[in-house]
């Protein structure tokens, strides 16, 4: 069926009394139907054929209502499954830089500091460690630490 271009429901129900419908209502004409009913005829026929389209014209808005809230319903959905391939991109992002600088992401401890000081190494094995050099255990000691700090630097 061909869509209707102009609302039915503006149409102004012509002048069967012109000219211009002569000829239509002279067909209409014999016996039993004069000039008055054939007018009437035809006025009926116009207004049975206008109420048609009417109910056309409803049709082709619901139509087009229930096809416009489509379109946006899937507008929306594509819209929500962007956002949401997004977040997961984003959420795998942060999961591969985390994995990658652990140290930069580590949970910082909510206990107290250290009261006591750190035992450091004798400046004379981290010298020769920095070198590549063999250092003897002894220094890694509580014994070779208490040394270090006593010798001084």
């Amino acid at each position: 069926m061909p869509r209707l271009l102009v609302d039915p429901n503006e149409a102004v129900c012509p002048d069967f009394t012109s000219e211009d419908y002569a000829e239509a209502r002279e067909a209409m004409l014999n016996e039993t139907t004069n000039n008055k009913a054939a007018i009437a005829q035809l006025v009926t026929s116009w207004t049975a054929t206008n109420n048609v389209d009417k109910r056309i014209w409803a049709r082709q808005l619901q139509i087009d209502l229930d096809q416009t809230e489509e379109a946006e319903q899937g507008a929306r959905d594509l819209q929500d499954r962007e956002a949401l391939q997004k977040r997961q991109e984003d959420q795998l992002a942060i999961a591969e830089e985390r994995k990658k600088n652990r140290a930069k992401y580590q949970d910082v401890s909510e206990e107290a500091s250290p009261i006591t000081a750190p035992e450091i190494i004798p400046s004379y094995a981290t010298t020769r460690l920095q070198k590549g050099q063999y250092v003897e255990l002894w220094y890694f000691t509580n014994e070779g630490m208490a040394w270090g700090l006593n010798m001084g630097p």
